[in-house]
């Protein structure tokens, strides 16, 4: 599992103010020597031991908060990726169209 992943999962949960769960933290590589990532795009998605996705969130600082969770284990994945955006004229029938992302490992998070 990935440091950020690791980080992800040792989030302490919290009760909101809707009387429902979340979880809130910070993405953080190096283990105990854990620092702050640089401004990265981060995925964050809360699955249930089943596989089924109850919540996800999208970092650009590297805090996140996942609202509306049910009180039951769940795994969170940390997936950190490069911000890619390309414009698609969407048209009938199937059609591919492939996104190019950065090299990794990448240079600068090192």
């Amino acid at each position: 599992m990935s440091p950020a992943a690791v980080a992800a999962a040792q989030a302490l949960s919290a009760p909101s103010s809707v009387g429902t769960r979340a979880v809130r933290g910070r993405i953080q590589r190096g283990g105990a020597t854990a620092q702050a990532l640089p401004a990265a795009v981060t995925t964050i998605t809360a699955y249930r031991r089943d596989g089924y996705v109850v919540a996800n969130t999208i970092s650009q600082d590297g805090a996140y908060l996942l609202e509306g969770l049910p009180t039951e284990p769940l795994t969170l994945v940390a997936v950190e990726h490069p911000s890619v955006h390309e414009e698609v004229v969407v048209r009938a029938g199937d059609q591919q169209h492939d996104i190019a992302l950065p090299a990794f490992p990448r240079k600068d998070l090192a």
